[in-house]
């Protein structure tokens, strides 16, 4: 597919990859910690570029560290996808 994408003389693609199973966290509760941290920023008045260290930071302090582990996870899962396809890559040129 990305060669024939290629070939066709587009350049960018987008390779949208999930996070693991066993790290996702149930969108319940990801709506819930995300409101109660965007509660927190308002409070406190940070916005700009202060919003998202603190909003990551607030997640992982209220999601009990779980929003911390499924964004390493998703992390480790991207660049093990992007070696995959690298190789494949290379595999058929």
């Amino acid at each position: 597919m990305l060669h024939a994408h290629w070939a066709l003389g587009m350049k960018g693609i987008l390779v949208c990859v999930p996070c693991p199973a066993e790290a996702a966290i149930p969108l319940d509760e990801t709506e819930k910690v995300i409101k109660i941290a965007l509660s927190q920023a308002k409070a406190e008045k940070i916005g700009g570029k202060n919003l998202t260290p603190f909003l990551l930071s607030r997640l992982a302090e209220n999601s009990d560290g779980a929003t911390l582990r499924a964004n390493q996870a998703l992390l480790l899962n991207n660049a093990l996808v992007a070696g995959q396809i690298s190789v494949q890559s290379k595999m058929r040129d």
